[in-house]
């Protein structure tokens, strides 16, 4: 049975964004590290604008490229949510 509630993300507060080129870089607001996001870490963030789930965001990029398997693009979805969690990027959306 699917979870009811399941968990969406968003962007924390007072991350800065740069794109230079086709890269894309977040900063924290205090300047203290940078992050480089990938095409698709750049397409998740550009999604985390407004508050997503990993399913809602597999769905998407599923459309979006046909050709991957839905369970290989979860996966990978699943890694860069955890790693943008857990350097502070985006947050529980409430």
């Amino acid at each position: 049975m699917a979870d009811p509630s399941p968990i969406a993300w968003r962007r924390a507060a007072g991350i800065v964004e740069r794109g230079i080129d086709e890269a894309l870089y977040l900063a924290e607001a205090e300047g203290e590290a940078i992050y480089h996001l990938n095409p698709t870490g750049a397409a998740l963030w550009r999604l985390l604008a407004e508050p997503v789930t990993l399913d809602a965001a597999a769905v998407l990029f599923h459309q979006a490229f046909p050709e991957r398997a839905r369970g290989a693009i979860e996966a990978e979805l699943e890694t860069l949510i955890q790693a943008l969690a857990r350097r502070g990027l985006i947050v529980e959306a409430e």
